[in-house]
């Protein structure tokens, strides 16, 4: 879980309120102006922003904020258009032609120019009355209800988010089910709850420091947690399909609970999978490079993780998810192995005749020696080394060397709080040339948890050359300036929180930090005095 350096302390001050949260598409214009800003700027990445002043330099655009500058370079924009001076420069002969016949880009349209400000107004509007709304949701009394056809929903998404999650979430309950050959008959409907920002998920929620999802299988109806992270929806969409599947395996059979093993390794496992929205196909059993990443660099040390160890744990760990989703992917992808597993993980919550002891509350399971022999007479297995043999060759032949798998692994150990891997592998990536901003980002923000602000600045400063309207990487800035300490430090880390506010006011923890800056000051005293030296 992504454990927040000195201003996670601060959301204690608060972690006893009631549920609350929000979220935005990429940006968002000034809070206040004297006058409305029409100029529009679209990156190459699909972002687009409006409500900005812009003005065109040698090396990009330039926006202008309440706050301060922000320099945009060329290879990062796709297009821009101000009302007010010089403007779009076109690419081709045909854009020059439409120039000339008075149309002008907007978010990849070209629109008639006495059209435009009316198209940039109407923008504008809808953006405001979006965080409008987001605001007025961060309570969670005002959270959105819906249902669709096997869910309960309260969420604080903004609408089109949250209508994406919903469909998926029942794509992948009729791959699940279609998959197993079940066919619940749960009488309640779970209740999935959407966060928009992490920060909010652990405020309102109370979720402790090393959670990004949980599902709560004792609450009726079962209830499952999670918030969408606009910096990486790709880990909302893993926790979505993980904690997902945690909730589809406990409808297989509520009064059993998996012994940590398999659910976790088998949540991992389908937590993978890919949504195609040309194809409308969902697949499973994709590789995670960040989880073979972090078997690997264990391997390296030497510290294989046995398997009759593994089955014999009352608790999983976050190495051991990576342990577990190997050994499910090694089992998946061997074809002698693939149906008798998959056998054995039905029976286990299914099959008559097979022993089930208590656990806890209402639950049964099955103990881990009946486990070991249930797996071994379904696999064909001699024993249970013959099986970790196959088991350990197999991850000896999967390899992924490059930046991008240590960034995954990086960013995953981050994320569950375990900062020595974290820095090691975002420290690799880097090395072996990651260009991507969210890595030095990553990285940089785990160096703020050390304290070691010199370093982190310098990270975030190489986030920021590659990304400059991303606002969370300015906030971070920020803050390693604050809790850096000295009037000056302090003074530019709250000029920067201010901008970072300007490019997305939707994010609930720079609001709460600007909200919160009497209490946070002292703890940047403290933490700058511990800090000293770096």
């Amino acid at each position: 879980m992504r454990a927040r350096p000195e201003w996670l302390l601060a959301v204690a001050l608060c972690a006893a309120a009631p549920r609350v949260v929000s979220q935005a598409p990429a940006a968002q214009p000034p809070a206040a102006q004297q006058e409305p800003v029409k100029d529009s700027l679209l990156l190459k990445d699909g972002r687009m922003f409006e409500g900005w002043r812009l003005e065109h330099t040698d090396k990009g655009v330039t926006v202008h904020l309440q706050n301060g500058d922000v320099q945009v370079p060329a290879d990062l924009i796709k297009e821009w258009y101000s009302a007010s001076g010089e403007s779009y420069q076109p690419q081709n002969d045909e854009e020059k032609k439409k120039l000339e016949q008075g149309l002008v880009p907007v978010g990849g349209k070209w629109i008639a120019r006495k059209d435009y400000e009316k198209e940039i107004e109407k923008r504008n509007a809808a953006t405001q009355k979006r965080i409008a709304e987001a605001k007025d949701r961060r309570e969670w009394r005002n959270a959105a209800k819906a249902e669709s056809a096997h869910f309960k929903f309260e969420h604080t998404l903004p609408t089109d988010i949250f209508n994406g999650l919903r469909d998926l979430l029942e794509t992948y309950y009729a791959v699940f089910t279609k998959k197993w050959g079940l066919n619940p008959t749960n009488k309640l409907k779970p209740l999935v709850c959407l966060y928009s920002d992490e920060h909010d998920f652990h405020r309102i929620s109370g979720a402790p420091p090393g959670v990004i999802g949980y599902f709560a299988f004792t609450k009726v109806p079962v209830e499952l947690d999670l918030y969408y992270d606009r910096l990486d929806p790709r880990l909302t969409l893993d926790v979505l399909f993980h904690e997902g599947n945690h909730l589809l395996t406990h409808m297989v059979n509520e009064k059993f609970m998996y012994p940590p093993w398999i659910n976790e390794s088998m949540a991992e496992y389908f937590g993978a999978s890919r949504w195609d929205p040309v194809k409308k196909e969902m697949s499973v059993g994709h590789l995670q490079a960040g989880r073979l990443m972090v078997v690997k660099q264990a391997i390296k040390k030497d510290e294989w993780l046995k398997l009759k160890d593994m089955i014999e744990m009352e608790r999983f760990g976050s190495l051991h998810y990576a342990w577990g989703w190997s050994f499910v992917h090694f089992l998946e992808s061997n074809e002698k192995y693939k149906k008798p597993f998959e056998r054995f993980y039905l029976d286990m919550s299914l099959k008559t005749g097979i022993k089930r002891v208590p656990t806890w509350g209402v639950f049964r399971t099955v103990e881990s020696k009946d486990q070991i022999e249930m797996l071994l007479k379904a696999l064909g297995a001699k024993s249970l080394d013959d099986l970790q043999k196959e088991w350990y060759d197999y991850l000896k032949g999967l390899e992924v060397q490059d930046a991008a798998g240590f960034d995954e692994a990086g960013r995953l150990m981050r994320i569950m709080g375990r900062r020595k891997e974290a820095k090691e592998y975002l420290a690799k990536a880097i090395e072996l040339g990651s260009a991507n901003a969210a890595t030095y980002a990553a990285y940089g923000e785990t160096l703020i948890q050390d304290r070691n602000y010199k370093l982190a600045i310098e990270m975030l400063d190489q986030a920021l050359q590659r990304d400059p309207l991303t606002a969370k990487y300015w906030f971070w800035k920020g803050s390693a300036l604050h809790f850096q300490g000295g009037d000056e430090n302090k003074a530019e880390g709250l000029r920067l929180i201010k901008l970072a506010a300007e490019l997305d006011p939707e994010d609930s923890e720079i609001q709460f930090y600007l909200d919160n800056l009497g209490e946070l000051d002292s703890l940047a005293t403290e933490a700058a005095d511990k800090g000293k030296g770096h």
